[in-house]
């Protein structure tokens, strides 16, 4: 046994395992143990299930307001349509009726006020709504019924008051 036991290098040694799990045990109190990185795992995930729940139904959610929006979208393109054909057609009733109105000319002169057009009525036969055979007078019935003495005369006794004119 040649070799000598040195005991300093197994001090120099001892010293080396001695920082080495100084340092290893300071490293590892900082860090937690496994059951709270279990626990702090779970929580997670539950968390990143209960994310992924709200994003399913979001994106269900926006499919039925996306069928929504089209639907809507397409009466109103419809609508739009049908009050396009309405604003052209009273766009033409517009420029219709703005348009000026052709009217024949009158056949009415302003210097010959007379129509020869119009029958003419006799205003002694025009009142008399009576029956031309009960006339008692014997009077022509075309002719008014005139009392006897209504002339220009001057006669003060006749009987001028008497007379009714029909």
């Amino acid at each position: 046994m040649d070799e000598e036991y040195n005991m300093a290098d197994d001090i120099k040694l001892l010293l080396f395992v001695e920082t080495t799990l100084i340092k290893m045990d300071e490293v590892h109190k900082g860090m937690p143990l496994r059951d709270e990185v279990a626990t702090d795992l779970s929580a997670v995930r539950a968390k990143v299930q209960e994310v992924k729940d709200q994003l399913s139904s979001m994106q269900v959610v926006v499919q039925a307001n996306d069928e929504a929006i089209n639907t809507l979208t397409s009466k109103a393109d419809e609508a739009n349509s049908h009050l396009a054909k309405h604003t052209e057609l009273m766009q033409q009733i517009l420029a219709t009726l703005q348009q000026p109105i052709l009217a024949p000319e009158t056949s009415f002169n302003a210097e010959d006020p007379r129509d020869d057009d119009l029958p003419i009525t006799s205003a002694a036969n025009a009142g008399d709504m009576e029956d031309d055979d009960e006339d008692e007078d014997g009077d022509s019935p075309d002719l008014p019924d005139a009392c006897e003495d209504l002339g220009n005369d001057d006669d003060e006794h006749d009987n001028d008051d008497n007379c009714t004119i029909q």
